[in-house]
């Protein structure tokens, strides 16, 4: 990609960041609600917390998170929440046998056994089972470098972000909103990348977001690749304009900003067409 197309995609993020910076805090909070890791996991975080286990709840949310991948149900956290929400697992290994059936059913189901028992073998899981909330959050980027080294994978891997993604998130269904997130790219997967086609590699991609997140921040509106992830995931869905507009409309986003965001988008895929590339 050459100098010019370069600037002509960096005009387009700061135009979608205009947009951004108008969303209202209260859209946001609505965007982490409709995240399944949150939404269906909020009554079972409630009554890990009840029991004194924090830290054992996050550590649900991260293995949960670590084997998310190419999961056609659409009900994956809704059957991982009601196969623990009868009775508690006190241990690591009580987990570890509650959840083998859950992955035994499932697409590449030997690699996701093993994930299983590599995370939930390992110190890093061991020494979050143990931990608080408030502990993990006042730490957060160093558990992001403890799960990766454990999963033996990069910082950076779609894997490794969404799933500290689903430890913020897990840390505040326990209450823990104070969490540093920054540095922290969005995962980019298919749906993600659907809505930038002109940038060919997932560093484009997220390099592309991060200069919009930055211009948001620019404005002193802390927002992360946490929310904007979301946001991102959940709009892909949503092939039609309509949709997308009543989806924003709907988390109380006005309609001028709404039709703000997606104009942006829309110059995204335009100038993706003209691209020589």
């Amino acid at each position: 990609m050459g100098a010019l197309e370069k600037a002509r995609w960096r005009d387009v993020a700061e135009a979608i960041a205009e947009a951004l910076a108008r969303f209202p805090q209260s859209a946001w909070e609505r965007i982490m609600e409709r995240q399944p890791e949150y939404g269906e996991m909020r009554e079972l975080a409630q009554r890990f917390q009840a029991a004194g286990m924090e830290g054992a709840f996050l550590t649900v949310e991260v293995m949960a998170a670590l084997n998310d991948y190419a999961e056609r149900s659409e009900h994956y956290w809704q059957d991982l929440a009601g196969r623990l929400s009868q009775a508690l697992p006190r241990t690591l290994e009580e987990l570890k046998e509650r959840l083998k059936p859950l992955y035994a059913k499932k697409r590449f189901w030997p690699h996701k056994l093993s994930r299983l028992d590599r995370f939930l073998g390992s110190e890093t899981a061991r020494a979050l089972w143990a931990a608080t909330a408030q502990e993990v959050a006042s730490d957060f980027k160093a558990w992001h470098i403890w799960i990766a080294r454990t999963m033996r994978q990069r910082k950076t891997d779609k894997t490794i972000i969404t799933t500290v993604k689903a430890l913020a998130v897990g840390l505040r269904l326990l209450g823990e909103r104070e969490v540093d997130f920054s540095g922290i790219p969005v995962a980019v997967d298919e749906r993600v990348q659907s809505l930038t086609p002109f940038l060919k590699s997932k560093s484009e991609i997220q390099r592309f977001w991060d200069h919009g997140l930055d211009q948001v921040r620019r404005k002193g509106i802390p927002l992360t690749a946490l929310e904007l992830d979301s946001l991102l995931w959940q709009i892909a869905v949503y092939k039609d304009e309509e949709e997308r507009r009543s989806y924003l409309e709907g988390l109380g986003i006005d309609p001028d900003t709404a039709r703000a965001f997606l104009r942006g988008l829309q110059q995204a895929r335009s100038l993706g067409q003209a691209s020589p590339e």
